[in-house]
């Protein structure tokens, strides 16, 4: 081969495609390489020299190219194996052409497996995590979908339809871990200023709030869906898609056949130690934790840079400040009267003992820039001297007297307490109870019973028994589906609540005492 033709890439190069990203031209090589992936997206599998040279040139890239340097880079990729140069004689037509050394240059395997996997890289190092709220949507449309597909025992379908939920519900967890780990990161923005913390602030708040709202809202309809597949029959549709899968192996002995379903089974138990939990909360519980545990943090930091703002100026780029007030100054004058303003330090006339002494002075009507020494003297009293007081204080004020208003404080203590009181005993009356039997429910007693079966529901519950906590921890429930009883209808002071009924059981947690308060 002529000396000017590329290196030989026939020696293992399965690392060397990367050498390039250390090397002196790193910059040209990866425009190169680029140029190339771009070219071959657009199904342009070859390039020669001079095509390259034009589209780099062409491009918004940066690097400066010229014959040279594209011929000895092209050179270089090839002995790195990033890519594949063959001789090309289409376009010669007398004896000097065929004797000019022209390539035509394309990717090799390898080095587009490294442009993959480099951008692959890149694309998880830059793309920020995200909760996906379109998502929870597409899961429990699938579920329905495939709910009715196993019914009906249409295999080819629900192997397809499986195959893009695990797909989706893949893409929604990966996000929400990313999301969850760069969240702290984020949070810490202590360099930036307040203003873009703030417009930062507004939009993670509202961000949060979407995505918590229907994270709310889906996860029961998702848990339900999971447990009627399985009573449907999962199991065995599981197996029966792993037998799908085996179809498609060379060599589908027992050891891939058991692969396949432990495959299956894992993904699904994936879907639902994430929407339903087990020995632990699930993902769905921890990453509305988690958003919400982000709210507070992210005002502390705000509370941390407003204090830093406020605190940013010191005493000593006060004095620079000032200091460079007194070089500017034009004048003496000038230069005094910034001297007062600064410091304060005015002449002593103010220092008078009593009123006669402060119009004395004021018939006088002595200028200001009269010096101390040309002065009529001041008579100080012996008191102010010796104390820094000019005179006695007087009578002192009299104590204010909040009697009355702390007597209103307790009453009211006392109503809320007793009112508290009164609801917990409406939810704790019996050992368990239908929740069609809370008909006379006060509005405070209403709101904590709502609270209870908030918590219950966005835990699961629904179509299986439950038991969750109160947001305040004090009041544990046990919340149990009744399949065959009817919709019921309670009235309450914000109208008709209506829905499934449900036995329910509200025991204590916490040993709390709601005593009267002190008269």
């Amino acid at each position: 081969m002529p000396a000017d033709a590329p290196p030989d890439a026939s020696a293992d190069t399965t690392w060397q495609v990367f050498r390039h990203l250390n090397a002196d031209n790193a910059a040209l090589y990866r425009a190169v390489l680029d140029l190339f992936m771009k070219q071959k997206q657009s199904f342009v599998l070859h390039l020669k020299e001079i095509e390259v040279l034009e589209r780099l040139r062409a491009s918004e890239s940066p690097v400066h190219a010229d014959a040279l340097s594209v011929r000895a880079a092209l050179n270089q990729l090839c002995g790195w194996g990033n890519l594949i140069a063959r001789q090309d004689q289409s376009e010669a037509r007398t004896l000097e052409d065929y004797r000019n050394q022209n390539f035509l240059y394309q990717l090799s395997a390898e080095g587009e497996a490294a442009e993959i996997a480099l951008r692959h890289f890149r694309d998880h190092i830059e793309q920020p995590g995200e909760l996906q709220a379109g998502a929870l949507r597409d899961i429990e449309t699938a579920l329905r979908e495939m709910t009715a597909l196993l019914r009906d025992g249409a295999d080819d379908k629900l192997h397809a339809a499986f195959t893009g939920l695990f797909a989706r519900f893949k893409q929604l967890a990966n996000q929400a871990e990313k999301f969850m780990s760069g969240l702290q990161r984020a949070i810490e923005l202590q360099d930036l200023e307040l203003d873009a913390v703030l417009a930062y602030k507004e939009r993670l708040i509202d961000y949060l709030e979407r995505f918590l709202s229907e994270l709310t809202l889906r996860t029961p309809a998702i848990a339900t869906l999971l447990l009627d597949l399985d009573a449907a029959g999962m199991n065995a549709a599981l197996r029966r898609l792993a037998e799908r899968d085996l179809a498609d192996q060379l060599d589908p002995g027992p050891e891939t056949r058991a692969r396949l379903e432990a495959d299956w089974r894992h993904r699904w138990q994936g879907m639902h130690t994430w929407f339903l939990g087990g020995k632990t909360p699930s993902q769905a519980d921890n990453l509305r934790s988690f958003a919400r545990g982000a709210i507070p943090e992210l005002l502390s930091v705000l509370g941390t840079l407003t204090e830093r703002r406020n605190q940013r100026q010191d005493r000593a780029t006060d004095y620079r400040t000032l200091a460079r007030w007194f070089a500017e100054c034009p004048d003496d004058e000038a230069a005094h009267r910034l001297w007062h303003a600064g410091f304060c330090l005015h002449s002593a006339r103010h220092l008078t003992v009593d009123r006669a002494t402060l119009d004395r002075f004021d018939d006088l009507r002595q200028p200001a820039q009269t010096s101390w020494l040309d002065a009529p003297g001041l008579e100080i009293a012996p008191s102010l001297r010796a104390t820094g007081r000019s005179g006695g204080r007087g009578r002192s004020a009299g104590i204010p007297d909040h009697a009355e208003a702390r007597a209103l404080l307790h009453e009211k203590l006392a109503r809320e307490a007793a009112q508290l009181r009164e609801a917990r005993r409406l939810l704790l009356a019996g050992e368990r109870q239908r929740l069609s039997e809370f008909t006379d429910l006060n509005p405070l007693a209403f709101d904590l019973l709502l609270d209870c079966l908030g918590e219950a529901l966005a835990r699961g519950g629904g179509q299986r028994s439950v038991t969750a906590q109160s947001a305040d921890g004090t009041l544990s429930i046990h919340l149990e589906p009744l399949h065959d009883a009817p919709l019921i209808h309670l009235p309450t002071p914000h109208g008709i609540f209506s829905g499934p009924d449900h036995a329910v059981r509200i025991e204590e947690t916490l040993a709390e005492t709601l005593s009267e308060v002190p008269a």
